[in-house]
């Protein structure tokens, strides 16, 4: 019986299904979630009739299943398709409800296409995501079919729209008659205001036709139809739901009447019928009128005393603020607050902002932090004192309770076993009177019922005789703060000391001893020692004390196997560098008095993002007590020690944790309100004793007790923001679910944590306390708390380069002995001018040591083999071309002789490039000259005045840039240099999600409407969620100075793995204070160097003005090639910055001749509506030449300056264009224009650069294209070499069985990919491969050809020529999908050993797996070895 008719009896269908059961389970998976994937090939289409039937059955499998199904011939009948359609749509709306309008689609089929027919466009753009999801699901069941949507134009609702979109528009009508129809509308539509019903959005329901409401507009989008009129559509919200409003642009509502609304951020009034959309899928309002009114009047705090907020989380809290410190503080500030506080979750990342928002608003800001602080030590005996594990007598106990606080609860059950050498030898069981009633909750848990307890002794009563059973023995709980807690409790009220017996505590035993566990309970721990333990007998104290002594025997055991004998040794048997990561942390705030405190501050920030970072930030006690100067310790919020020790602990306990602290922190009883709704507190009188408990002790210690409100976000209505990233286990806080977050009630009561106003925070606590108390912890103690703290920024008003002795000097001298050595010994004036004047800029502002860092760092690169690019504008600098900092010349074009060092300046209105020059010889020396020269001006770099820092971002190759970033080290110091740190925020498509998801985890009967999920997810967005570090920063400290004087450290992404340490600040806040190194990793000097070691040719010495060279940028006939039969007309494929579709068009549409074209290209490719809409029609339309139109920032300067303007006002129409401003400032720009249309420069040069939104500066350009010709030159004059290092680095993916295959092969997968793409169908790697298979067309077409993978000549990782055949390149291992590098060199390492005798030898000898060996068979690559080593006598 085969597999298949197995599976059909088990689901008793064996005789049923008789497609089915001709069919055959090719191959079954399980998952680790036991979900059984069942993989089926069948002859035909298993008929849908019997699909369902079997889909049905299959729910009555064991376990979760699904099936796929691989049909070989597939010959579709139409009604068979259509159903499975049908069920399909569905299913699918089901899953989306967008997608239900699709059931009531006119579909059909032909010619192996699913068309179906949709009314309008916004139905054709739902679609798109339906189609493929649809297809999908066909092709599950075997289906290879296609599924498309076009727009029935016929269909009567199309017909409507376009006769409303195009109403009252065309009609030609004198002035007078368009006022009267204007006057006196004759429409029955637009109803009379009073004719509305006014309600708020959570009212809407389907009965209100005709509404009136009133919101905030959060979001708006202008959609532009076919027939170039547009529709609105406004995302609308009053806070207590959200709705989509839509309208018309007709002759009632003009294009400027919806422009009104911009981009929102205005409250309106809208009247409009409340209907249903086909378009949208949902209800929503459909717009007869728009107002734009005044919104709610905002909060005020009218208090005359105003109090100060101390405890304030902003976005930086990850995952759990959600406003930023801006908006704190500008609500402070109006309410008349003197200062307030930041506080965020374990980082001082808002701090920057936050001195910005201060100075904006002139308010004290007052710097903190809220973290986790522990104690990084297990504390497994208490009254410690030698007792011998062996021989000596324990006492194993546990006690149940009414609840959590020693305070408010009592015993109700004591349990205790006595053990000897393993062996029980006594036990004392007994019910305890708690003095109240046991709570339901507790019943449940325990078993322990009212009338059991009723009758039995006080736990005052009983102290005697468990004092007397426990006599001088160890005794040992689990968790024994707690039990020795209450016991010691009892032990008071009886008028006895605390107990005096050593105490072992089982629970941080248990962590010091046994692996890392997700849970240290007593039934989990007993499981590890494979102690029996009931669940249904637990929580019952004899139960409980039993199981514990068992658990005790084998801790003894594994200890004595361990050579501890003695309880003395237990505090000590605990690794010191881990401890800290087992032990429970609470919250403590900290802030920040004076610049001292701050930097010790930043210390402890550090430590506890490094040393001690344990999936949050920790500190250890004893830490914060060492950096103490200039720090005020609070006592934070409810998951502080000293709220627990209030409930759970004795006096003495209570007073020793509040020694610790400066100032105790109390807020209002709604925020510690869900621990009584989860039962943590039995109820708010408890909470109340419990508060006032702490209020007297703090007191009685000095200590000032001051009200905060923990606030998480500014004002009520944004709770729900935080209730999604409370109510998602999923989502949580550094890997873990939110604190607040229960599993099992996504509704579950959270606190609502808001900015609150002086009288709202007063009433919070009048309501339980004396007014003049009150008073006193809400505005009297959190003025005094500000008044201890001084004003000071944090950060600087100044940059600190790092000093190098004598680095004005040795640059000075370099750059001149650069310049005599290419100019002479006499300069010509223009070189000295433009030295005198760079250099002079540079060290008079304190840049001269950056230039010289760089020159160092590019020396070494280079000294080490390695070209460095330049980015950005550095190449506007001749002080950086003489420094050796970059390649780029930004001289006007001249010739230079290397040999007698003769110069010859060119006019650049004649040429504009130096490289364009053609040869010539030197008149002097008769040598060949060098044509060099960009004619950029130095303005583009450091400003007009020179007086902008230097920023030089360098490319280094991505081989080396590791080399690089170690090299800081060497020149500065490993503790002076750091990466620079970034901070990642939830984006607006994950917000989307989570918004989603708490709609979905809410299990509302009718779902979140897309608006209020627009709102929502708008509200979770830009939320810390982790770090990271800029790809090549790396931040330098002065010498002079440490880190600590700008910034805390940390690891980026908390990964304490990382090799370099980040700065704890987003490295943009710090900018200006400190230099940042742009050292960055490029694949651009890795081809270079591959190349000139395949090739032996030094790239420098390649010339730039090679005419073959130059002419593939523009045709393929210098490789005598034609590439048409892929639509590619250029020789640009492969080359850097010029081989994609984007830009190999604009080549095929300017035909560049020279460098200098290039240069503009590039410059046009980079920029924002620089070419597009621009450039590109002024070439079109003849109006201008490429040579002429505006490809660069620099282009603007020089060219202005040839006409005439001074070169200031040249320089910032220059800067106000690039940055693109003249559509952000257009009165600014009306400005420029009449300046421009004085100097007579032409009409369409300044509407050219009025449509321009970002430029490329000239030298980044120019540097990309020297680049690119080198490459190009490689390309054309060794080929071989150049495919072998293209395939090596810049492929994305391969196919490499195709690839050895040939042309026919590859141009046939390159059309199968073609056929994906116009239908939309295409992956990811199939994108990839298309532009792979390019390359590998044109090399075939150039005669070369890869040959097979070869074990001897394949290398691990890179493409090679083969050593004996100069048209074959030998892929290497690594090109076979899935076989990683680590893989590839053990196959070459093997080889090195010596050769492969068989197949056998490879598996054995290599970490090939089976998956790899089977793709080399398939291959032939094994052709030449047999299957086994075969035995040799000799």
């Amino acid at each position: 019986m085969n597999k298949m008719q197995i599976l059909l009896r088990q689901l008793e269908l064996e005789n049923d299904l008789p497609v089915l059961s001709n069919a055959e389970i090719k191959k079954v998976t399980v998952n680790q979630n036991d979900c059984y994937h069942f993989f089926i090939a069948s002859n035909e289409i298993i008929p849908f009739e019997e699909y369902r039937r079997f889909e049905k059955q299959l729910q009555t499998f064991p376990y979760p299943a699904k099936v796929s199904f691989e049909v070989t011939t597939p010959l579709y009948l139409k009604e068979e398709v259509l159903n499975y359609a049908r069920y399909f749509m569905l299913l699918l709306g089901q899953e989306n409800p967008s997608w239900t309008f699709i059931s009531d689609l006119k579909m059909s089929y032909d010619n192996d296409t699913i068309l179906f027919e949709v009314v309008n466009e916004i139905q054709l753009s739902s679609m798109s995501s339906f189609e493929r999801r649809l297809e999908q699901a066909l092709e599950q069941v075997g289906f290879k079919v296609y599924v498309q949507a076009k727009i029935d134009e016929s269909n009567d609702d199309y017909q409507k729209i376009k006769e409303e979109m195009a109403s009252n528009i065309e009609i030609a009508v004198e002035k007078p008659i368009l006022k009267e129809e204007v006057v006196k509308p004759k429409t029955p539509f637009y109803r009379k205001k009073n004719e509305y019903v006014s309600v708020s959005l959570d009212e809407l329901k389907q009965g209100n036709q005709f509404v009136n409401i009133r919101g905030f507009v959060f979001m708006t989008e202008l959609t532009e139809t076919k027939t170039k009129k547009h529709i609105q559509t406004l995302w609308v919200t009053d806070y207590t739901d959200s709705i989509l409003v839509k309208r018309f642009e007709n002759a009632r509502v003009s294009i400027e009447e919806m422009n009104k609304i911009g981009k929102g951020n205005v409250w309106v009034e809208v009247s409009g019928e409340y209907k249903f959309d086909s378009f949208a899928k949902e209800m929503l309002v459909m717009a007869n009128k728009v107002e734009i009114v005044e919104g709610p009047k905002a909060k005020e705090d009218v208090a005359i005393e105003k109090r100060v907020e101390l405890h304030t989380h902003t976005k930086m809290s990850a995952m759990d603020g959600l406003s930023t410190i801006s908006e704190y503080v500008s609500r402070a500030a109006k309410w008349g607050h003197q200062a307030i506080a930041v506080t965020d979750h374990g980082n001082v990342q808002s701090f920057p902002e936050a001195q910005q928002a201060a100075a904006k608003n002139k308010i004290k800001m007052i710097y903190g932090v809220e973290i986790n602080t522990i104690d990084p030590q297990l504390h497994i005996v208490m009254n410690e004192k030698s007792v011998p594990i062996e021989d000596g007598i324990f006492v194993s106990f546990d006690l149940e309770t009414t609840g959590l606080s020693v305070v408010h609860d009592g015993i109700t059950e004591f349990g205790a076993v006595k053990i000897k050498n393993g062996e029980v030898i006594d036990r004392m069981q007994t019910f305890v009177n708690p003095g109240k009633e046991i709570s339901n909750k507790i019943v449940n848990l325990t078993h322990i019922t009212n009338d059991m307890v009723k009758d039995a002794p006080y736990a005052e009563q009983l102290v005697d005789r468990i004092a007397e059973f426990f006599g001088d023995c160890v005794i040992v709980a689990h968790n024994a703060t707690f039990d020795v807690g209450f016991l010691n409790a009892a032990y008071q009220k009886a008028g006895r000391p605390p107990i005096q017996n050593p105490i072992i505590d089982t629970l941080p035993l248990a962590r010091a001893i046994l692996k890392p566990m997700k849970s240290y309970r007593l039934g989990s721990v007993a499981r590890v020692y494979r102690v029996a333990y009931d669940d249904e007998v637990a929580h019952r104290a004899d139960y409980d004390a039993e199981v514990l002594g068992s658990v005790l025997n084998m801790m003894f055991h594994q200890l004595m196997n361990e050579k501890i004998y003695n309880i003395n040794q237990l505090n000590h048997y605990q690794d010191m560098n881990s401890t800290y990561k087992l032990v429970y942390p609470y919250h403590v705030t900290m802030l920040a008095k004076n610049k001292n405190g701050l930097r010790n501050m930043f210390k402890l920030i550090t430590e506890a993002n490094t040393t001690y970072f344990y999936d949050e930030a920790r500190l250890p006690k004893e830490l914060i007590q060492q950096y103490h100067e200039g720090i005020l310790v609070g006592s934070s919020c409810y998951k502080s020690e000293v709220f627990e020790a209030c409930m759970n602990s004795d006096d003495q306990k209570l007073d020793e944790l509040i020694d610790f602290y400066d100032y105790i922190e109390i807020q209002p009883l709604e925020d510690y309100q869900h621990l009584i709704e989860r039962g943590s507190i039995e109820n708010i009188e408890d909470l109340k004793k419990s508060i006032r408990r702490l209020i007297d002790h703090a007191k009685a210690k000095g200590k000032l007790v001051v009200a905060t409100g923990d606030v998480h976000f500014l004002d009520e209505r944004d709770k729900i923001y935080r209730d999604v990233f409370i109510s998602n286990p999923t989502i949580g806080i550094n890997h873990r679910a939110h604190p607040l977050c229960d599993r099992k009630n996504p509704r579950a009561f959270t606190p609502s944590c808001y900015l609150r106003t002086t009288d709202e925070m007063l009433a919070s606590f009048e309501a339980w306390m004396d007014k003049d108390e009150a008073f006193e912890y809400v505005v009297t103690n959190t003025h005094q708390i500000a008044d201890m703290i001084e004003s000071f920024n944090v950060v600087h008003d100044k940059l600190y380069t790092p000093t190098i002795e004598g680095a004005d000097e040795n640059l000075k001298r370099l750059c001149y002995e650069t310049a005599h050595q290419m100019y002479g010994e006499k300069l010509p004036e223009i070189v000295e001018k433009r030295l005198e004047r760079e250099l002079g800029s540079i060290i008079k502002h304190g840049f001269g040591v950056i230039y010289y860092i760089a020159h160092r760092l590019v020396k070494k690169s280079n000294e080490d083999g390695y070209l460095v690019g330049s980015r950005g504008s550095v190449g506007s600098s001749f002080v950086a071309t003489m420094s050796g900092i970059t390649e780029v010349n930004p001289l006007p074009p001249h010739y230079r002789c290397p040999s007698c060092t003769y110069s010859e300046f060119v006019d650049p209105k004649e040429i504009a490039d130096g490289y364009d020059l053609e040869n010539k010889n030197c008149p002097v020396c008769s040598q060949p000259m060098i044509g060099d020269g960009h004619n950029i001006p130095f303005e583009t770099f450091l400003g007009f005045n020179a007086d902008k820092v230097p920023d030089i971002d360098l490319n280094f190759s991505g081989d080396y840039q590791w080399k690089a970033h170690d090299y800081t080290k060497v020149l500065f110091g490993e503790d002076k240099v750091y990466r620079a740190g970034t901070i990642s925020t939830v984006a607006e498509k994950t917000a989307y999600g989570y918004a989603k998801g708490y709609s979905e985890l809410l299990g509302i009967e009718n779902p979140i409407n897309s608006a209020e999920l627009a709102r929502i997810a708008l509200g979770c967005q830009d939320v810390k969620r982790t770090t990271g570090q800029h790809p090549g920063g790396i931040i330098v400290i002065p010498k002079e100075m440490d880190v600590y004087d700008f910034t805390p450290v940390q690891y980026p992404a908390d990964d304490l793995n990382s090799l370099w340490k980040t700065t704890h600040f987003d490295f943009h806040a710090i900018h200006d204070n400190v230099l940042k190194l742009d050292i960055l990793g490029h694949v651009d000097p890795t081809v270079i160097r591959m190349l000139q070691d395949l090739t032996g040719i030094d790239p420098k010495d390649i010339p730039t003005n090679d005419k073959r060279v130059m002419s593939l940028f523009n045709s393929c006939e210098a490789m005598g090639i034609d590439l048409s039969f892929i639509n590619c007309k250029t020789g640009a494929l492969g080359l850097p910055e010029f081989g994609t579709p984007f830009v190999r068009g604009m080549l095929e549409q300017t035909n560049p001749s020279t460098f200098n074209d290039l240069v503009i290209i590039s410059g046009l490719s980079h920029g924002t509506d620089v070419y597009l809409g621009n450039a590109e029609q002024l070439i079109k339309s003849g109006i201008c030449t490429l040579k002429e139109v505006i490809g660069c920032r620099d282009d603007i300067m020089v060219y202005l300056m040839q006409h005439g303007l001074e070169p200031l006002q040249a320089f910032k129409i220059m800067e106000f264009v690039r940055k693109g401003m003249p559509s952000k400032n257009k009165e600014g720009w009306q400005e420029w224009v009449k300046v421009l249309e004085d100097a007579h420069i032409d009409q369409w040069y300044i509407e050219s650069c009025a449509k321009i939104k970002y430029m490329f500066p000239k030298a980044h350009a120019a540097a990309y294209v020297l680049s690119a010709i080198r490459v190009a030159w490689w390309k054309l004059y060794y080929p071989q070499e150049y495919y072998s290092v293209y395939f090596t680095t810049r492929c994305d993916a391969y196919e490499i069985e195709t690839m050895v295959k040939g042309k026919e092969a590859v141009f046939s997968r390159r059309k199968e990919i073609e056929q994906l793409k116009i239908e939309k169908r295409s992956a990811k790697k199939d994108e990839d491969l298309f532009g792979v298979f390019d390359i590998c067309l044109e090399m075939f077409e150039r005669g070369y050809r890869f040959s097979n993978i070869d074990l001897e000549l394949s290398d691990a990782t890179r493409f090679m020529p083969h050593p004996n055949d100069q048209k074959i390149i030998v892929p290497p291992f690594s090109c076979i999908d899935g076989l990683g590098e680590a893989v590839a060199i053990s196959v070459v390492e093997a080889r090195k050993e010596h050769s492969f005798i068989s197949k056998e030898d490879v598996m054995k000898r290599t970490r090939l797996n089976n998956t790899h060996i089977k793709t080399l068979t398939l291959m032939n690559v094994f052709e030449d070895l047999q299957e086994e080593n075969q035995l040799s006598l000799f």
